[in-house]
C-alpha cells in the first residue's frame, strides 16, 4: 500500500518526464486529501514505444485509491507491445467490474507514443477527451473508445491513431481542472484549457503545465480545492 500511495501522493508541482530527444512530458497531481483517486503514469514499453496514462475513480479519499491500485496493477501487468490497446482495456474493464461495486466505475485514457513511426494510438474509457493541439492554432480531441470502466463486463474498445508533428501538444487532465469552481460557483470549463493552451502554446510542456495550473488557481480566487486536480502534457520537439 505503501508504493501505491507514493504513485498517488505527487507533489503539487509539475515533473518533468525527458524520454527521447524528439518528446517531453511534465504532469502533476494535486490530491483534494490526503490521498486521492486520480492516476497517472509514464512508462516505457521498448525502445521506440512509451505509455502514457491517466484517470480518475468515483469518490475521494483512501476508498478511491484503493480502487486506483488495481487500476494500477492491472495495467502493468498487460501492457505490452503485442497486446492491442482496445483488448488490453477491455480486459482492464473486467477485472474493475469483478472487483468493486456497481457505484464505483474508473474514467481511463491509454496512450502509446511511438517515437520512431511519429504517431500516438489511443484509447478514451469515458475521461474528458484529451487535447491534440497544433502550431496552426488548431486543436482535435482523443475521443474514440468505450464506456467508463467498470459500468458492464465484455464490452469492446475502439483505438485511433494520429500522426504527430513537430510542436504538437498532447494535454491529458481529469475533471478536477475542468469543474474548478470561482467564488459563483462558475466552473473553469474546457473552453478555459483550450485559451490557456492556445496563449502559452510556445512555451516548454513544464512552463505549459505552470501556466495551467495558474489559471486554475487564479480562477478559483482561494476557493477550497473540491475534486484531485491532474494534468498531463506533452510536448513534440
Amino acid at each position: 500500500f505503501l508504493f501505491f500511495f507514493l504513485m498517488i501522493r505527487r507533489p503539487p508541482r509539475s515533473t518533468l518526464f525527458p524520454y527521447t530527444t524528439l518528446f517531453r512530458s511534465a504532469a502533476v497531481n494535486i490530491s483534494s486529501r490526503q490521498v486521492g483517486g486520480d492516476y497517472y503514469d509514464c512508462f516505457k514499453i521498448d525502445e521506440d514505444k512509451h505509455a502514457f496514462c491517466i484517470a480518475d475513480v468515483s469518490g475521494k479519499g483512501a476508498p478511491a485509491a484503493l480502487i486506483m491500485s488495481n487500476l494500477q496493477a492491472s495495467l502493468h501487468s498487460l501492457v505490452s507491445t503485442e497486446i492491442d490497446i482496445g483488448d488490453m482495456t477491455s480486459r482492464i474493464n473486467d477485472l474493475i467490474y469483478r472487483n468493486t461495486g456497481l457505484d464505483k466505475f474508473i474514467t481511463f485514457f491509454f496512450g502509446v507514443l511511438d517515437s520512431k513511426e511519429n504517431t500516438f494510438t489511443s484509447c478514451n474509457a469515458g475521461h474528458n477527451p484529451p487535447y491534440l493541439f497544433h502550431a496552426d492554432g488548431t486543436f482535435q480531441t482523443f475521443d474514440k473508445g468505450g464506456l467508463i470502466l467498470g459500468m458492464m463486463p465484455n464490452m469492446p474498445f475502439d483505438t485511433e491513431t494520429l500522426k504527430l508533428q513537430t510542436g504538437d501538444a498532447i494535454v491529458m487532465y481529469t475533471d478536477g481542472v475542468s469543474e474548478a469552481m470561482d467564488a459563483d460557483e462558475e466552473e473553469f470549463e474546457e473552453k478555459r484549457i483550450e485559451a490557456c493552451i492556445l496563449e502559452n502554446y510556445g512555451l516548454s510542456a513544464e512552463d505549459m503545465l505552470d501556466k495551467l495550473l495558474g489559471a486554475v488557481r487564479d480562477f478559483s480566487h482561494g476557493q477550497p480545492q473540491a475534486d484531485d486536480i491532474t494534468s498531463l502534457i506533452i510536448k513534440v520537439l
